[in-house]
């Protein structure tokens, strides 16, 4: 009777220990799947970056306009009209010069005359530059030419001057520049018109 009561202990006591171990397994086993799980539900859901190559656009691109002050692209070009040069070309309305002519021969000894019409924002104080150069562009004489009537005005203003220069080898060309005067130093502000002369 002893044995067989020893044989039922050991028995109970074996699948007791049997249930604790598949027990204790199947925990492991399920705590794998879930970690599995949520790895893949991890994987799946996470934003994927995108392979295509993204452009940034600068601030305020496409609804940019060009200040009023600034002059269009070719407005600001040099313009050649029947030998003279305007620049930029909207000077060529702007002023009109009379002495000396294209090509103009003239002595190689100082002073040249100008003269001509400019509207009255070519002027300040009434004056604007005028300069002589030698066929490399040297300048060789500065001077001013000078309004011949009200030149706080729009319309054309008569001016006439001088300027003095070095001499100049005869049969040399040259150049007259007259300078649209230009107190507030703005490039968009200059203009000027230049004339090939000939030295005699």
């Amino acid at each position: 009777m002893n044995s067989i009561a020893f044989f039922m202990y050991e028995a109970q006591n074996a699948t007791i220990w049997y249930t604790k171990t598949i027990m204790k397994k199947t925990y492991y086993i399920v705590g794998a799947l879930v970690l599995i799980i949520i790895v893949l539900l991890a994987l799946l859901l996470w934003p994927k970056p995108s392979n295509s190559p993204t452009t940034s656009t600068p601030l305020g691109a496409g609804t940019e306009t060009p200040s009023p002050s600034t002059p269009a692209p070719s407005a600001t070009k040099p313009t050649t009209q029947a030998g003279i040069t305007y620049a930029p070309a909207s000077a060529a309305s702007q002023i009109k010069v009379d002495s000396p002519i294209v090509n103009a021969t003239v002595h190689n000894t100082s002073p040249i005359k100008i003269s001509g019409q400019a509207v009255g924002t070519w002027f300040f104080e009434a004056t604007f530059p005028a300069k002589v150069l030698d066929a490399k562009g040297n300048v060789i004489g500065v001077g001013r030419v000078q309004s011949q009537g009200n030149w706080m005005t729009d319309s054309f203003v008569p001016f006439s001057g001088s300027v003095s220069y070095d001499n100049e080898p005869v049969g040399s060309h040259g150049y007259v520049v007259l300078l649209k005067d230009n107190p507030s130093s703005l490039p968009q502000n200059d203009a000027t018109v230049t004339i090939p002369i000939l030295f005699r």
